[in-house]
């Protein structure tokens, strides 16, 4: 729903993204793009990812693209805990991470706490009926950081390439994807590879499918 929030004094001119107000104006310019007016929302893409580091990067080579995941590891661990078993993960088991938070936030450290940078692969699958893939369907990534490379159903739909410290970008970190003709009725697998240099990595804003209005 729309929703109107009084900040203070704050205007317009210092409500950048880097601050609570400019996050709450980034969210409300996501909402025509769901609602009608510029687009109408398809499906939420799961709140909950599997996961894998992988800091030789070698996930390419062995073809992680492709690869179902095995998280009995996984299952067995996050019984005591999730961020403990996180924490606890440094021989680069699948594991479950959430869209919504940066992957540090988690518990996706190195064995001394520091921030774990190199690649790492994130995977989910979605159902999909052919109405759901009239028009223009497009990919929304409303928060995602660094370098990434997107694969639908095992071909590369996408890449972002590393352009910089994030702490210099706009803070929006908003990338659109057109996934016209790249998804199918029935089940479909999403992969993204990224590459985290430093401090945070991965995606913190859920992703979700929209149909563009023409």
């Amino acid at each position: 729903t729309a929703y109107e929030i009084t900040y203070g004094d704050w205007s317009s001119d210092v409500c950048s993204s880097d601050l609570f107000p400019g996050e709450v104006q980034q969210y409300q310019e996501l909402l025509p793009m769901v609602d009608g007016t510029k687009g109408k929302l398809i499906a939420k893409l799961p709140l909950v990812w599997n996961y894998r580091r992988d800091p030789k990067d070698v996930g390419l080579k062995e073809g992680w693209i492709s690869q179902a995941p095995n998280l009995e590891w996984w299952k067995a661990e996050s019984k005591q805990g999730a961020r403990a078993a996180h924490v606890k993960n440094q021989e680069g088991h699948w594991e479950e991470v959430s869209s919504d938070q940066y992957l540090q936030a988690q518990g996706i450290v190195t064995g001394d706490y520091q921030s774990y940078s190199g690649h790492g692969w994130y995977q989910t699958e979605i159902e999909l009926t052919p109405e759901q893939l009239q028009g223009k369907v497009m990919l929304k990534l409303p928060g995602v950081f660094n370098e990434f490379w997107l694969y639908v159903n095992g071909q590369e739909a996408f890449h972002r390439p590393f352009k910089g410290l994030w702490w210099l970008a706009d803070y929006r970190f908003e990338v659109d994807v057109d996934l016209s003709g790249k998804l199918k009725p029935g089940k479909n697998t999403i992969v993204m590879r990224h590459y985290n240099p430093h401090h945070f990595g991965g995606m913190f804003r859920r992703p979700f499918l929209y149909a563009a209005k023409p």
